[in-house]
């Protein structure tokens, strides 16, 4: 499932935050090379539902010169235990500076929100992934995540 993207304002956890994530150029004419990196984090074992970032991105060794980013989420229905989307709650991305260079990288993450449901019950916990991916002018790229 992909999205549109939607800038938001706010400060990162790690105070690096410059602005709102807008596209500096367009990919076409972006300069530099170009990598793309995915974050998924599941919840509960492997794949019973999940949540996945991805970041493409060009950079130049001294900016990140495009950077675009999809968000989905996986969820598989097992008997009568069941985990059901519950829609996001929530996604950030911006540009941050770091070491002096403007537009260093771009921080995308996305909570998801999930309901461990019993059929004829009901949702009894909601679950909130998170997964996150920061990519670096110079081509270095991080991701993180928790469920």
């Amino acid at each position: 499932m992909a999205f549109a993207r939607r800038p938001i304002e706010g400060s990162s956890p790690f105070g690096l935050t410059e602005g709102p994530a807008t596209e500096p150029a367009a990919r076409v004419t972006a300069t530099g090379r170009s990598a793309s990196i995915m974050r998924t984090t599941s919840v509960w074992g492997n794949q019973l539902a999940s949540i996945t970032v991805r970041t493409e991105f060009c950079y130049n060794f001294s900016t990140v010169t495009y950077a675009a980013s999809t968000k989905s989420f996986y969820v598989f229905a097992l008997g009568s235990l069941t985990m059901v989307w519950q829609g996001w709650a929530s996604y950030d991305e911006h540009w941050y500076t770091l070491t002096g260079h403007i537009k260093a990288g771009i921080v995308s993450q996305a909570q998801g929100n999930f309901g461990q449901c019993v059929i004829e019950y009901g949702c009894l916990v909601s679950i909130y992934p998170i997964a996150a991916t920061w990519a670096h002018y110079d081509g270095a790229w991080n991701t993180s995540g928790s469920s």
